[in-house]
């Protein structure tokens, strides 16, 4: 390479890096806040659906909460993930268990039945949010 084009390249280079290093400079508290906020906003909604499930709720108002949840699910994933991805872990696999209850729920399913098998799943979501925010300090 000659001198010009030598230079450029060492610059891209070394701007390309630059932009690297600043988009991984989050500290560790940095991300702990950000996913402390991310399970404030996780734990609001699920105490807001929780609220609205009671020992009437249909099926099809499980279904719907289940939507809630996974929109604050999807919210709080990258932020939990990144500041502590056991804890992330905890609630992701609580998560699986109580959307695959709500999906193979019968939908002729008396309203007690429903809350059974779907109560204890919900409770499970909730109770790792808590252990996730209680590891990182919220």
């Amino acid at each position: 390479m000659n001198g010009p084009k030598k230079t450029l390249a060492t610059a891209l280079t070394a701007g390309v890096l630059a932009l690297g290093l600043g988009a991984c400079g989050q500290s560790q508290e940095e991300k702990e806040a950000a996913a402390c906020d991310a399970l404030d906003d996780l734990g609001t909604t699920l105490t807001e659906v929780g609220s609205t499930l009671t020992p009437e709720s249909t099926v099809e108002q499980w279904r719907d909460a289940r939507f809630e949840v996974r929109k604050a699910i999807e919210k709080a994933e990258d932020k939990v993930d990144e500041a502590d991805e056991a804890a992330w872990e905890e609630v992701d696999d609580a998560w699986e268990r109580f959307e695959d209850g709500v999906q193979t729920v019968d939908g002729d399913a008396t309203v007690p039945e429903a809350r059974a098998s779907l109560g204890d799943d919900f409770n499970a979501v909730q109770s790792a949010r808590e252990r996730a925010a209680s590891g990182l300090s919220c």
